[in-house]
């Protein structure tokens, strides 16, 4: 039976080498070669039966980049024959094992807390990131879960929040667009530290519901640091000088302004936050 080829977009950005293919594909399909020329890849697998179960399997799936955002990996069938190059050992990245998709949750009710909308996928997996658009009735939920994405789609077809019927769909679009976009819709940007690992991050949160409407959180892979955007009508001098030495679970917080663009940097290193690129794994939530 003839071999077909996956060919495998913009490896730079994610930082994948043949060594990271090796453990991404090797997980749904068996790899007869793998060949890098720039920034794309051109994975060999026995047949087209595989090679359609690996675009199954992987197209859409996020990956975290250089600078830890996330980016949907692209992959596609193409003509190319492999020149037969012998594989290298597979690099183990936890960050890689379990797949991670992003929803997009449309017909929300504005006044219906989006906790509510987290707890539907809960169940699946962990929570990595999620988002609200400044209308309150779209937002998007970044899950990792072990279940394929049409599985959860299946499952949360039909369900009701506020008398209203949701409509689910898989997300392609790179989660940092909507973080941009909240920045620009006059939101402040926080940067919260010294969180306590088993703090439930919602704690953080309602320390700035007072201020305005939260568009945007997230939380580093360690626990211990996040980020919020709020729109608030209030100055950011005032939230912070309203926040400082709050104490939660026994931990004194920092919070700082950040004015980092959010487009290209998860969270600043000069707040004392983790370095860039470091692997997501069970501990992030939302």
């Amino acid at each position: 039976m003839e071999s077909h080829t996956v060919l495998v977009h913009d490896i730079n950005l994610h930082q994948l080498d043949a060594s990271d293919l090796v453990f991404l594909f090797g997980r749904v399909v068996d790899i007869l070669s793998i060949d890098i020329n720039g920034s794309f890849a051109f994975v060999t697998v026995p047949n087209q039966e595989q090679a359609i179960r690996a675009i199954h399997e992987l197209f859409g799936r996020y990956i975290p980049g250089p600078n830890g955002e996330l980016a949907p990996l692209r992959v596609s069938l193409t003509e190319y024959h492999s020149m037969g190059k012998m594989l290298p050992a597979a690099r183990v990245r936890r960050d890689l094992a379990t797949p991670m998709w992003q929803f997009r949750v449309k017909y929300l009710h504005e006044r219906t807390d989006f906790d509510v909308i987290l707890d539907l996928f809960r169940p699946f997996g962990t929570v990595c990131w999620s988002g609200r658009d400044a209308s309150g009735t779209v937002g998007y939920v970044i899950v990792r879960t072990a279940q394929h994405w049409a599985s959860v789609l299946q499952k949360l077809h039909g369900t009701v929040v506020a008398g209203q019927r949701l409509s689910f769909a898989i997300c392609m679009s790179e989660a940092r667009s909507l973080r941009a976009s909240a920045e620009e819709s006059n939101g402040s940007f926080f940067v919260v530290s010294n969180i306590g690992r088993d703090t439930d991050f919602r704690s953080v949160l309602k320390l700035f519901a007072p201020f305005g409407t939260v568009c945007w959180s997230y939380r580093h892979v360690y626990g211990t640091y996040g980020a919020v955007i709020v729109k608030t009508s209030a100055h950011w001098n005032q939230v912070l000088d309203a926040l400082r030495g709050t104490t939660l679970a026994g931990h004194r917080l920092r919070i700082a302004i950040c004015k980092n663009d959010v487009r290209s940097r998860e969270l600043p290193e000069s707040v004392g936050l983790m370095p860039r690129g470091t692997p997501w794994d069970s501990r992030v939530n939302i």
